[in-house]
């Protein structure tokens, strides 16, 4: 089910930025498809392809939206929108050890991508992924309906959020606009058929 879930957003992503014009570098295709392809046999040595994949599936958000992000350089995704630079850095959490200080490395490299910058204008923006937090590949999501279902991915990235906001008080570049959180899972719909009998 991960494998068919990680594919869908992939692809969707790759025809999204295709549809948008925006050039897909080889090298971050063939790092996208590096690694094992079951979740459960990825470890912290050999998860360089799904952290590619993360970076992608952001790019691919932005090309649906209308914008033309670019990949494969630093910062892992860069836009143009209103008129400034948007840089984004990609953290994929591969533990809850490394919630807590998921966005050091990408404030980091966000504070450095800003002092290159000579336009006021530019910002930053951290992009996190929790989704192997949340389902290490041995769950399955059950809601009754899609608005349930987002509530519940809603509902655990607050959560998320919320037990980590005092870690970001050393984010003190304050052209760094804010942090994006992303969560992913196999989700199943079960749906509810009512029927009803009439007499005579």
């Amino acid at each position: 089910m991960w494998s068919l879930a990680e594919s869908t957003e992939f692809v969707d992503s790759i025809d999204g930025l295709r549809k948008q014009g925006c050039e897909i570098p080889i090298a971050v295709l063939e790092a996208a498809l590096d690694g094992p392809a079951d979740l459960q046999s990825e470890t912290e040595k050999s998860n360089r392809g799904r952290n590619t994949m993360f970076e992608i599936a952001v790019a691919g958000r932005l090309a649906r939206s209308g914008l033309s992000p670019r990949l494969g350089e630093e910062p892992d995704v860069f836009v143009e929108f209103d008129k400034r630079r948007v840089f984004i850095q990609c953290k994929r959490v591969f533990s809850e050890n490394g919630i807590s200080n998921a966005s050091s490395m990408p404030a980091s490299n966000s504070k450095r991508d800003l002092a290159r910058s000579l336009d006021p204008r530019d910002c930053g923006v951290i992009a996190i992924s929790v989704s192997r937090v949340f389902n290490k590949g041995d769950k399955l999501l059950v809601a009754h309906d899609e608005g349930s279902l987002r509530q519940k991915l809603r509902d655990e990235i607050d959560s998320i959020r919320a037990a980590v906001s005092r870690e970001y008080r050393h984010v003190t570049e304050p052209k760094v606009a804010g942090i994006y959180y992303h969560l992913g899972s196999p989700a199943f719909l079960r749906v509810w058929a009512c029927t009803s009998a009439r007499t005579r």
